[in-house]
């Protein structure tokens, strides 16, 4: 048996968002919902990182056995490299798993996008646990999508989901363009933040009053994307969260919305209805840190398997 199963590893994980970049060390899930969590805002790779590694310098006591890394994306989750078209300009092309890999070399590395490891740590340790698939949806900075279940872990794919590029059902007659500089008015380029501060015309999206008109449409559009999620994927339960979508309203209107734009086509069919498949996040803000740690956890379990 591997010396590992006789003491709890200890990992340092990081939340790379593309807003704050959150981290905390820990040897199980309870002492990232326990201790207080560090954090920066997310500039470059240089400073941010610098800032990364002075932290976990200054940890003293056992080793790090492991490195768990949930960030922004898009990015090439198998070579670690963020990608060209990142809307964080600093950041294209930079290579997220040499630059810890080559500073920590004796740790185990994993690494997922921010809403993958939401998804995951839901799923595991949150109110997704033992629904079947679920989906975790972020409404922040941009918009995500992961995919999980508490037996098989995130859902594998060839790369990972782009949910905020689809294209959804909008009102006749908003003109507006959309500010995704890739695809102009998808979901991302008309309910992100900054899409959102863009269209109302204020300086940062947190200054629109829940009266706001804006919100009807920013409501059917999110209820377009989860009508499209809802047939296609089909999940158990998919959790909506980020810094838009946690205004107190939102979630009522959303799913009204879904509902309206989906029919009764599902009625009796086995389907969860949209009361309980829409759910808050159960986790806060750790979703993320406690979904990175799980992930490295599962890998590592499965390293100490092949060495026993």
């Amino acid at each position: 048996m591997s010396s590992h199963a006789l003491s709890h590893p200890r990992f340092f994980v990081v939340e790379l968002g593309g807003t704050w970049t959150r981290l905390s060390v820990a040897s199980d899930v309870e002492q990232i919902v326990d201790a207080r969590t560090q954090m920066i805002r997310t500039t470059t790779p240089q400073a941010t990182l610098e800032w990364i590694f002075e932290q976990v310098s200054d940890q003293a006591g056992r080793p790090l056995e492991g490195i768990a890394v949930a960030s922004f994306g898009p990015l090439n989750l198998e070579r670690g490299i963020i990608s060209m078209h990142s809307p964080k300009l600093a950041w294209r092309g930079f290579n997220l798993r040499q630059a810890f890999t080559e500073r920590f070399p004796r740790a185990l590395f994993s690494l997922t996008t921010d809403t993958q490891a939401s998804a995951l740590g839901e799923a595991v340790h949150g109110i997704g646990h033992d629904q079947g698939v679920i989906a975790y949806v972020t409404v922040g900075t941009g918009v995500g999508l992961g995919l999980a279940s508490s037996q098989t872990g995130i859902l594998s794919t060839s790369g990972h989901p782009e949910f905020g590029h689809i294209r959804v059902s909008r009102r006749m007659g908003d003109l507006f363009q959309g500010v995704c500089s890739f695809h102009g008015d998808c979901l991302e380029g008309l309910v992100s933040g900054p899409a959102l501060a863009v269209r109302a015309g204020v300086p940062d999206a947190t200054e629109l009053p829940d009266s706001d008109s804006i919100w009807s449409d920013v409501c059917n559009e999110l209820g377009s994307a989860l009508a499209t999620l809802t047939l296609t994927v089909a999940p158990n339960r998919i959790i909506l969260g980020g810094g838009i979508a946690s205004r107190p309203f939102l979630h009522e209107h959303v799913r009204n919305s879904m509902d309206r734009q989906i029919g009764v086509y599902l009625d009796g069919a086995g389907h969860p209805t949209s009361d309980t498949r829409i759910a808050r996040p159960s986790l806060g803000v750790n979703s993320a840190l406690i979904g990175a740690f799980a992930h490295l956890d599962r890998k590592f379990q499965s390293k100490d398997r092949t060495e026993s």
